[in-house]
């Protein structure tokens, strides 16, 4: 297994498995899987020295999709889509100078976390023409596939369900079409075979991520209470990764403990104001009746999800329209933004946000006729 060649790609593949199809802030950073001794560079040190290097040598097409792939990590550090046009420019830059691979592939990976995932499964297919055996391409057309809600394509790219996989990211897009199919038994499974070949190879950080998943898969499944086990096991190996705190607030909010749910959330708000944050710190806000927390929660919520389709992207619109349908707001707007929505995503979660504004909608109908007999 290859797990150093997958590491070392030109961007944040592991960004797509899970975490991109709900939020591209809960996508795995590459920079922190490399488990060397060595000290890392940050995200704008390397944009700084592939600047540097193309400022002297302007035609390197390679270094352009390195350039790509630190601008990608740096949007997400920064929770700011104007790196995702920079890495765009960066990659076509790329192609004009040379069609590659790895530009290709980084068109993939990057369509595919702005939700884009047609556009994503395009360039992979163009990608996989050049290696078609390339494990990393194929799990990115999976995560694609299921964006787009057509998990029938995903299987098919992938080894039979119910196989062993023998490459960690193989394992991990197979774990995804489980939880897509609501299997989430097997999906738990495979995310614990992910986890084993990770520890193999010594990346403690993929290791930890796979076991937080696991734990995923039993809160996503109703039974919450089982999953403590596979968090304390996840928080043993890499403690307090953002993915894992998120999870432990999910814990704690399904025992029905949103006191603890809102304080993890809060400690996160600290380090990364990302407005998925925000959105499920207002729900537990409401749920637990501070209404100004929870106003406060719901604007910076809903500032943080209009930027990015300000900026021209749409991986927010359908997180926009559930915190419209949460909040009991906006419900035509919602409307709008969900059906757009599902032009470009159409998986579950895509479908729910659809589900919550028309039922919402139909019942503001309906007190609105009820009061109007009531009047006559």
């Amino acid at each position: 297994m290859d797990i150093s060649r997958f590491i070392k790609s030109i961007s944040a593949a592991l960004a797509l498995f899970s975490c991109l199809q709900i939020q591209p802030a809960q996508a795995i950073d590459i920079a922190d899987t490399q488990d060397s001794g060595e000290a890392k560079a940050s995200v704008d040190q390397r944009i700084a020295f592939y600047q540097k290097k193309l400022e002297q040598h302007p035609k390197l097409f390679i270094v352009h999709t390195q350039l790509a792939a630190a601008y990608l990590d740096k949007a997400r550090e920064a929770i700011d889509p104007k790196w995702l046009k920079l890495a765009d420019e960066s990659l076509h830059q790329s192609l004009k100078i040379y069609a590659n691979f790895d530009a290709y592939k980084g068109l993939e990976i990057m369509n595919a976390y702005r939700h884009q995932f047609a556009e994503a499964r395009r360039w992979g297919e163009i990608a996989q023409q050049l290696f078609p055996e390339d494990y990393e391409v194929i799990a990115v057309l999976a995560e694609a596939d299921l964006g787009l809600g057509d998990i029938n394509s995903a299987i098919k790219r992938l080894p039979p369900l119910g196989s062993d996989p023998q490459v960690f990211h193989i394992a991990v897009a197979m774990a995804n079409v489980y939880k897509a199919q609501g299997k989430f038994t097997e999906a738990r499974n495979m995310f614990l075979k992910a986890e084993q070949m990770a520890r193999t190879e010594n990346f403690t950080y993929l290791a930890m991520w796979s076991r937080t998943n696991a734990a995923g898969m039993l809160i996503d499944s109703g039974h919450a209470k089982d999953a403590r086990a596979d968090l304390e096991a996840a928080t043993a190996i890499r403690k307090g990764d953002p993915i894992l705190r998120l999870h432990w607030a999910e814990y704690h909010e399904a025992l029905n403990e949103p006191e603890k749910a809102l304080n993890i959330l809060e400690s996160m708000l600290e380090d990364a104001p990302h407005p998925s944050y925000y959105y499920r710190a207002y729900r537990l806000a409401k749920k637990l009746g501070d209404t100004n927390k929870a106003k406060a929660y719901y604007a910076a919520a809903e500032k943080g999800y209009i930027a990015p389709l300000q900026a021209g992207e749409i991986y927010t619109l359908g997180s926009l329209a559930e915190l419209y349908c949460e909040a009991d707001t906006h419900l035509d707007k919602a409307l709008e933004m969900a059906q757009r929505n599902l032009k470009y995503k159409r998986d579950p979660e895509a479908q729910q946000a659809i589900k919550c504004v028309q039922t919402k909608l139909a019942a503001q109908k309906g007190k609105k006729k009820v009061g109007a007999a009531n009047k006559g």
